[in-house]
């Protein structure tokens, strides 16, 4: 979400609050300060926010231009409304086309191929540096990850896991193997997988954890690669 369209919520919940209409700056607010990844509820918080003064704007105009309907008038507010679609229009344009497609046939194979060629009880950590692109993994490989929300809405501990996966994808961007091993040993996390998801964007990490010793490659596709930790116990 740009800035003017922040700037546009945040102008918006005030005009709310100022009208004595407190329920959805409240919500906005206890979303940004209680929840864990409040980000998404704040966003939508300032899009209905962004909305009132959207809605006044365009109103406002025709209002004038109805009570004194000069010539000059029609035009201004013919280009206002013109420059107010086209904002929108172009805001809307530039997020469809900044969107990065995070999920592949390659990534649905890597998925199942886990599935089918680890133990049930095995953990996988995946690596990217991006943060939507793991989540997928558990659903696709029916197995635990040691860093992600899955199951954690239920068990607890959803706040602890954002700022753990927070940090991983720092760690992927930095494409630093030392920096994911000393995660894992902050929180004694040992898996028996590690998945690099979207390899071509991190080819240093992918050299670095090739060179160590304590894992052995077992799948590669284009997109993907996983390796079993030598530790963990021998394949079925």
């Amino acid at each position: 979400m740009s800035l003017p369209i922040y700037a546009l919520g945040l102008l918006g919940l005030a005009r709310r609050g100022r009208d004595g209409a407190w329920v959805l700056p409240l919500w906005t607010l206890a979303c940004c300060v209680f929840i864990p990844e409040g980000q998404r509820f704040v966003a939508l918080g300032v899009a209905a926010g962004a909305a009132v003064p959207l809605q006044e704007i365009p109103s406002g105009i025709l209002t004038a231009v109805h009570l004194r309907p000069t010539a000059r008038r029609r035009r201004l507010a013919l280009v206002a409304l013109l420059l107010i679609g086209l904002f929108g229009a172009t805001h809307m344009l530039g997020w469809e086309f900044a969107q990065r497609q995070v999920l592949s046939a390659q990534t649905v194979n890597a998925g199942e191929w886990l599935r089918a060629h680890s133990p049930r009880n095995s953990t996988f950590l995946a690596l990217s540096d991006v943060q939507d692109q793991p989540e997928w993994f558990p659903y696709f490989a029916h197995r635990t990850p040691v860093i992600g929300h899955w199951g954690a809405e239920r068990t607890g501990g959803y706040g602890l896991q954002s700022d753990m996966i927070s940090r991983e994808v720092r760690c992927s961007q930095l494409q630093s193997f030392a920096c994911v091993r000393a995660l894992l040993r902050s929180r004694r996390l040992i898996p028996g997988y590690v998945i690099l998801a979207d390899r071509g964007s991190l080819p240093l990490l992918e050299r670095r954890i090739e060179a160590h010793s304590g894992w052995e490659r077992t799948y590669a596709n284009p997109d993907t690669v996983i390796w079993r930790t030598l530790a963990h116990r021998p394949l079925p």
